[in-house]
């Protein structure tokens, strides 16, 4: 069926103590940075689209964008980990604080309010510093009638090597909006396709 892609060898981890990082075979990301745009400066609830921002000039309808935070106040850790109580050795999120990073296609843009396509999925309070960057992404990513092959061998075990929990990955898909898969049969491999900071835009 067209085309195949045999994957001889496993490319090794990048890092020997973690084993799930070998790379893919193939990787399609965005070559670009993000950058910032401008603050939120308005609340939001759950499941709402739109907010206020400081400048909305260098945004408008049809644009990507990352609504994302970083903060560590104690209001915030406990509103994300509820009903959770802290514990001490949650380091990570006491000294990083919560993360979050949601990716969203601009619907409409009136003075400084900014809607989405898509609900926001977090409830937005501006004293966490919340700002917007922007989403250099790839789209029209496909791979249509192709056969992906490895060559592994043994039984699997989880944790047993870095070839058991990635080696064999054919394809790792990072800052699409649009990709698909048609038409393709996987043989011999652990992981057929890695997705990162995926967003599938509606059809």
């Amino acid at each position: 069926m067209g085309q195949c892609y045999f994957l001889i060898k496993i490319y090794p981890p990048t890092d020997p103590d973690k084993l799930w990082s070998c790379p893919p075979a193939i990787k399609v990301s965005s070559p670009k940075k993000d950058k910032a745009i401008t603050n939120v400066i308005s609340n939001a609830n759950r499941e709402t689209f739109s907010l206020k921002v400081e400048n909305a000039s260098k945004i408008k309808k049809g644009d990507w964008v990352i609504l994302k935070m970083q903060n560590n106040s104690k209001d915030l850790i406990t509103q994300d980990i509820q009903p959770l109580k802290l514990e001490p050795k949650w380091t990570s999120i006491i000294e990083k604080g919560v993360v979050v990073n949601e990716r969203h296609q601009v619907a409409n843009v009136k003075g400084s309010t900014i809607t989405f396509v898509e609900p926001i999925h977090y409830k937005i309070q501006s004293k966490h510093n919340w700002s917007l960057s922007t989403f250099e992404h790839l789209t029209h990513v496909g791979f249509e009638k192709m056969t992906f092959e490895g060559n592994w061998t043994k039984d699997f075990k989880h944790h047993r090597s870095a070839q058991d929990d990635g080696g064999w990955s054919i394809l790792g898909i990072s800052d699409a909006v649009t990709h698909g898969l048609k038409i393709v049969p996987l043989k011999t491999l652990i992981m057929l396709l890695i997705l990162v900071t995926q967003q599938l835009a509606q059809q």
